[in-house]
């Protein structure tokens, strides 16, 4: 028969008073509210359960997405960089031009 402490003691657990000291491993049975051990944590993925077919099949996606944000950038900075050369190329035969129309007209 349990004595009157421990009586006490299991009625503030059922209540949700503790005055225990608070440990690491009991945080994550009072963050999940359930009283049963060895529960697991709710929308946990585990890659290990999926099959090998499905494994590699997730990976492929991965590769072909990442491959083309890359292609993406590279595109983006090839377009960039030619704007840019182009716009300075632009500027740089509009001096010349204006240098060799002032020599040909002298003022």
């Amino acid at each position: 028969m349990p004595s009157a402490e421990q009586r006490q003691f299991e009625s503030q657990i059922d209540a949700g008073v503790d005055d225990a000291p608070v440990l690491a491993e009991n945080c994550y049975h009072a963050v999940i509210g359930d009283r049963n051990r060895g529960g697991v944590l709710p929308g946990k993925f585990s890659l290990s359960r999926l099959s090998f077919r499905w494994q590699v099949s997730l990976l492929g996606t991965l590769v072909v997405v990442l491959s083309l944000a890359v292609l993406l950038a590279i595109v983006a900075t090839l377009r960039y960089t030619k704007s840019a050369v182009l716009s300075g190329e632009k500027k740089r035969l509009a001096e010349t031009a204006h240098a060799e129309d002032k020599k040909r007209r002298p003022s």
